[in-house]
């Protein structure tokens, strides 16, 4: 996309330097002028958009890359609700999740303290947390947030108030879902607490790539 702009500006500059050229000749450039303006206008709306762009190419490559994982809808596993019981325990929670987010749900790899095996995408903090994988989402108290006062998690079962959500980023940049905990009463998380459950994030995607492996 960096290339793409490159290289619409390049072709803008030999436009302007062929109709300075046609100029200097004495030919009619009327018609070079509206052509040059079609290609400003054009590049200027690509230019506009290209957050919009990069969002989009963003996401395709971080669903590709959790489908390239083959871990979506496998069995539970030992290894990973391990790490879920020392999370909900290092953070004093009674839920814990390992969720991964593709296009359409959230999915639990392993959960303790919940019953269901996933929810849409569109109640999922989850999904909010992976925007910004280099650091753990916290929500003190869901009822007092704008984005989740009228989630449906919040107001029914399971009751969410806390949630802590430390990204699952694989080595390559992707944020695939969160390593998080969730309490049914609002709370805060200390800096330590913090910091151990972005370490058990890390075993929990240590242990994705290395299966793939």
């Amino acid at each position: 996309m960096i290339q793409r702009i490159a290289d619409g500006d390049r072709c803008i500059q030999r436009m302007e330097d062929l109709v300075a050229r046609a100029a200097e000749r004495g030919e009619d450039t009327v018609g070079l002028l509206r052509y040059l303006e079609d290609m400003r206008l054009v590049q200027g709306s690509f230019k506009e958009n290209r957050e919009v762009l990069a969002q989009v190419l963003g996401e395709r490559a971080r669903i590709a890359a959790l489908q390239a994982l083959n871990v979506m809808d496998s069995p539970e596993e030992r290894a990973y609700d391990d790490i879920t019981r020392l999370a909900a325990s290092v953070c004093g929670t009674p839920m814990a999740l390992v969720s991964l987010v593709d296009g359409t749900r959230q999915w639990f790899k392993s959960r303790v303290g919940l019953q269901a095996k996933e929810t849409p995408r569109e109640l999922a903090f989850c999904a909010h947390a992976i925007q910004t994988p280099g650091e753990v989402m916290v929500v003190q108290d869901a009822q007092a947030d704008p984005r989740f006062e009228n989630n449906a998690l919040v107001t029914g079962d399971p009751n969410i108030r806390f949630y802590a959500g430390a990204p699952l980023v694989t080595s390559a940049g992707h944020a695939l879902g969160t390593l998080c905990v969730i309490d049914t009463v609002p709370r805060g998380i200390t800096a330590a607490q913090m910091e151990e459950l972005e370490f058990l994030a890390n075993q929990v995607i240590a242990a994705m790539e290395a299966r793939k492996a």
